[in-house]
């Protein structure tokens, strides 16, 4: 089987295990499956989204070229369910990894 590296970069517990369950759905029954970059993830941590909005252009980055993963997960919840909200915040983080656009996944709960 082959894995596949991601990271992760997020504010809480309740997206990064959500990511981990949806990845482990995802690949039932398939050659492949997620492995969680461990020493990425304990080198990035945010514990709010002030801190998610200043770092995770650069934890992508940092994930994706020196880590080398596969695909790198950015988790922001955006507690106002605006939808104009919703779409300002999604442009904005979405032009600030726009190089790695193919590999970074953007999740915005609301």
């Amino acid at each position: 089987m082959k894995a596949i590296k991601y990271g992760y970069f997020g504010e809480d517990d309740a997206i990064r295990l959500f990511l981990h369950h949806y990845l482990k759905a995802v690949a039932l029954g398939t050659p492949w499956y997620f492995e969680l970059d461990e020493p990425f993830s304990h080198r990035y941590q945010a514990t709010n989204k002030k801190q998610v909005d200043s770092l995770f252009a650069e934890a992508c980055q940092v994930g994706l070229s020196d880590y080398q993963q596969d695909c790198f997960f950015v988790g922001r919840d955006l507690d106002d369910f605006s939808s104009s909200a919703l779409r300002q915040k999604r442009a904005a983080m979405h032009e600030a990894v726009s190089r790695w656009a193919t590999k970074a996944i953007l999740l915005v709960p609301v």
